[in-house]
């Protein structure tokens, strides 16, 4: 029979080609009426990003709150290893939450950000294994990959 909890599967191959390649695993949440303040509680982590619905900005008024936040950062495949399980667990600790407070009205993306200073064509290839897809499936989670030439900080966590 198939298991699918397995540390292998968590694992994307290739992502690092050098030890010294910088990733951060973060979260994106969009939510009509809820309050930025909730959801840092709720996460215990403070966004690198947030608005709360209504908030003008000049003539624009957000229509949602916007929360994004930093779950994990580090670098190297070994680093990477436990800081995905320990992202995805973060928010599964969450899940009930999340159904019941989150609910149909919002959107919850992880996003994984990969930094490298690699001169090839090809800069990595990202495989997620059946268990993240999974994990990420039970919690209705999009997911955003993004690849980027190490020339500074870059993505949704600066």
């Amino acid at each position: 029979m198939y298991n699918p909890v397995s540390e292998k599967l968590l694992q994307p191959l290739e992502i690092f080609r050098m030890k010294k390649d910088r990733f951060k695993i973060g979260l994106k949440l969009r939510h009509p009426p809820l309050a930025p303040d909730e959801i840092s509680s709720v996460f215990g982590l403070r966004p690198t990003l947030s608005w709360k619905a209504g908030d003008r900005v000049g003539e624009l008024v957000h229509k949602s709150t916007v929360w994004n936040g930093l779950l994990a950062d580090g670098a190297g495949s070994e680093e990477y290893d436990g800081a995905l399980n320990k992202a995805i667990s973060h928010l599964e600790d969450r899940q009930e939450w999340l159904k019941n407070s989150f609910g149909d009205d919002g959107e919850l993306e992880v996003v994984f950000a990969f930094y490298t200073d690699q001169d090839e064509d090809l800069l990595c290839r990202p495989r997620f294994y059946p268990e993240l897809l999974l994990r990420l499936s039970k919690l209705d989670a999009g997911m955003e990959v993004q690849v980027w030439k190490d020339e500074g900080e870059h993505g949704v966590f600066e």
